[in-house]
């Protein structure tokens, strides 16, 4: 198993939109890239986990929470993303975690 990069603990939000775009723009210029081989060989932020993609942009508005928190939050506000509760969990933590990695996400 993985090493976790997230605290259910803590409390995170996300940066502002003009920092945001900043990323985002670092990300589709390939000056940043995903720090997993399999992020990397998939082409994760371009593709699936890019953050103007439905459900990161989603997640990015929910403001601020603990893990929990936030995820109670969308999935109040919006549809399962997939599948059964328990994997719902595990794709809502991963987009939390790319959202993290790619440094929209920050701790508060």
């Amino acid at each position: 198993m993985g090493r976790r990069i997230l605290d259910k603990k803590l409390r995170y939000g996300c940066v502002d939109t003009d920092k945001k775009n900043e990323i985002i723009e670092d990300i589709d210029l390939g000056i940043i890239n995903s720090n997993v081989k399999t992020g990397i060989d998939k082409n994760w932020w371009k593709v699936k986990h890019h953050p103007n993609k439905l459900i990161p942009s989603r997640i990015y508005e929910l403001g601020s929470g603990t893990l929990e928190e936030l995820e109670q939050k969308y999935f109040d506000k919006y549809e399962k993303i997939n599948g059964n509760d328990k994997y719902n969990h595990a794709q809502f933590i991963g987009y939390v975690r790319e959202l993290y990695q790619q440094k929209i996400m920050i701790i508060i």
